[in-house]
């Protein structure tokens, strides 16, 4: 069952069933498609400057989804959805635990594209680097990490692994944005 938090200004809102006792609440105000963030609150979020979100975005390490909204000419913003901040925040993350560029932005973009980017269930994602890539354990157990050592399609097992925890990207991308309530 996945965990929830909850957004500031959600009391006219649908909420989502009760999780577990001393568990925090999601509740949705908006859709995470809906445009609502400018560059410098999605650096923010994402613990990056603004000078490398636009770096990023002209290198199409961050490709900009069909909702987000890109600069129409001199003085207008670009506008980011929760999504693409969420993806920013992870990318960014990714970068900060060593995984190269180009591969962070296509883990992130993967992070926060497909379903839905604010489940947050306990579980931890372990990428361990492959000769061309990443591969993606979906949750961190002692057996799970003993089977990923032995895969015998590997000539060595991955010595390093980068251990990614969803929930707490959100939790603190939330947190940045002002629409975590505490």
């Amino acid at each position: 069952m996945a965990d929830s938090l909850k957004v500031k200004g959600s009391s006219k809102l649908k909420t989502r069933p009760a999780p577990a006792a001393g568990k925090p609440k999601l509740v949705e105000p908006f859709s995470v498609d809906e445009p609502r963030y400018l560059l410098g609150q999605v650096a923010l979020a994402a613990g990056i400057s603004p000078n490398l979100l636009k770096t990023w975005i002209a290198r199409e390490v961050i490709v900009l989804g069909e909702h987000d909204r890109d600069a129409h000419g001199k003085g207008s913003s670009r506008v980011f959805t929760l999504r693409r901040a969420l993806a920013v925040a992870a990318t960014a993350e990714f970068v900060r635990l060593g995984m190269d560029t180009s591969m962070a932005g296509n883990n992130g973009k993967i992070e926060a594209d497909y379903g839905d980017p604010l489940r947050v269930d306990d579980h931890l994602m372990v990428y361990y680097p492959l000769k061309d890539g990443y591969e993606i354990a979906p949750s961190l157990s002692s057996t799970s990490l003993r089977g990923l050592l032995k895969k015998p399609y590997m000539e060595e097992a991955p010595v390093s692994f980068i251990v990614f925890s969803r929930k707490a990207l959100v939790e603190r991308v939330l947190r940045r944005l002002g629409e975590l309530e505490e």
